[in-house]
């Protein structure tokens, strides 16, 4: 347990700094957003056709289970863009360097030069990566119980309202780490992983996106991870987080196993 604490100090201390003003911004970002449901319950005290108009935005972000709630308003921006990618591109930027990014920056070496094993080497990887999505999406989940608290809005999400699209974000970023690390642990370059994972990820979006406009290929949309990603509709209708979740957390089971069974097997290049 030592070594495997060790070994997530070097990690933090590699990435501290993506970490810490990702965290930082996603608090602030979501300060923010309550700014905007606080103007929005002003509005439609004076104006209600006005403030519907104004802020039909959120509407698109929180999808047909949306309803304008103040709970509603909160949660649905789990689904923006920056959040969105930002978590996407964490979880395949740990993939692809837990083990090609240090083969190719001769890093991995000198690591298992020490004893330290393979097993231990790989799941510090693993938990390292899932305390940073934990870090992010608490950042959010903070963020959103400060500016309700702050801004006093009117019957604002409790924490473990918040807790259940933070939760979907952890599991949807665990997925897409899950896929994208066998890929690094059968690879020497950080290149070809990142563009496997990007790969998946994009046919997984455009799955979800325009599969369902064609009905020969409809079926294309079951096997996108993000069919499982529904922050709103989880948090509005309190079911099937747990069914969601685990779906997430299967994928990221599968490729767990599959990166342990290639790692603790393949020859790695030495760069001595």
């Amino acid at each position: 347990m030592n070594v495997i604490m060790t070994l997530m100090r070097r990690h933090l201390l590699e990435t501290r700094w993506q970490l810490g003003l990702s965290a930082g911004a996603f608090f602030g970002l979501s300060i923010l957003t309550n700014w905007i449901v606080l103007r929005y319950q002003r509005l439609v005290e004076t104006d209600p056709e006005l403030a519907f108009e104004r802020y039909r935005f959120m509407r698109g972000l929180g999808g047909a289970a949306f309803d304008y709630s103040t709970t509603a308003m909160q949660v649905c921006w789990f689904n923006h863009p920056i959040i969105f990618l930002t978590v996407l591109s964490w979880s395949i930027a740990r993939g692809s360097s837990a083990v090609a990014g240090e083969i190719e920056r001769g890093t991995i070496d000198v690591t298992l030069s020490r004893p330290i094993s393979r097993v231990a080497y790989l799941a510090s990887q693993v938990i390292y990566t899932v305390v940073g999505l934990v870090v992010l999406a608490g950042a959010i989940v903070a963020g959103n119980l400060a500016g309700g608290l702050y801004f006093g809005l009117k019957s604002p999400a409790s924490l473990m309202t918040l807790l259940k699209p933070g939760t979907m974000l952890v599991a949807l970023g665990l997925s897409v780490f899950g896929y994208t690390l066998p890929f690094s642990t059968f690879d020497v370059v950080r290149w070809r992983p990142t563009l496997a994972g990007a790969a998946i990820t994009l046919g997984g979006l455009m799955a979800m996106t325009i599969a369902p406009q064609f009905e020969s290929v409809k079926w294309l949309e079951k096997l996108s991870v993000f069919q499982a990603y529904a922050p709103v509709t989880v948090a509005l209708k309190g079911d099937s987080l747990v069914e969601n979740v685990l779906a997430l957390c299967g994928v990221f089971a599968v490729g767990l196993v599959l990166s342990f069974w290639a790692f603790t097997r393949r020859d790695l290049p030495s760069n001595s």
